[in-house]
């Protein structure tokens, strides 16, 4: 679990934060009543899998759900329904099948989808990005994939023609996702110079 802080914010919980749970990312603050939980889940179908996942994340039910490889096409996901969350952002693969990626946010977060379709490439780099207000502090999620074996510099590239677009000395940014980089192999794929 990591931890991060952010500066005098309060969030909605979608229930008791008390138990243990899945693995999550934390914002916080001495100021902050609840924590900041985001879910990211390497999916592989989210088709039939709403009410395995709830199971996976109760009690502690994170305020986002950031999901890799959903497999569905736009007019599908947009029918997955999971409760006390609203579908926010999110990439289908028009072209080839599988891939894509979606985020769910509690029904009672303030956000904003941003729209980075453009920079998106099937296969190569799958993206989605909402920009979350807490107390006026806001913050920009982005959720991404990239398949293996797929072009890593095209990946890279486009990631930081993103961060560029969207970058404000306001804004704090959270990246979740699969990219597909063994840790454990000695590869200069591992450092961004």
């Amino acid at each position: 679990m990591e931890t991060v802080t952010l500066k005098n914010n309060t969030l909605p919980s979608p229930q008791s934060t008390k138990g243990s749970g899945p693995k999550t990312t934390k914002k916080q603050s001495t100021n902050c009543k609840i924590p900041l939980k985001i879910y990211h889940q390497n999916i592989r179908g989210l088709r039939y899998k709403t009410s395995e996942l709830i199971g996976h994340i109760h009690p502690v039910l994170p305020q986002l759900l950031c999901f890799t490889e959903h497999h569905m096409h736009r007019e599908e996901l947009q029918l997955v329904t999971i409760n006390k969350y609203k579908l926010a952002a999110n990439f289908c693969r028009t072209t080839y099948a599988k891939g894509g990626v979606c985020m769910y946010v509690h029904k009672g977060l303030d956000i904003i989808s941003i729209d980075i379709e453009n920079y998106c490439k099937e296969k190569d780099f799958e993206a989605c990005a909402i920009k979350l207000n807490l107390n006026s502090t806001y913050i920009c999620i982005i959720t991404i994939y990239r398949a293996p074996s797929r072009n890593f510099n095209l990946f890279i590239n486009k990631l930081d023609t993103i961060l560029r677009k969207l970058h404000n000395p306001a804004l704090d940014f959270i990246i979740c996702g699969d990219i597909n980089i063994d840790y454990l192999k000695n590869t200069e794929r591992k450092k961004i110079n």
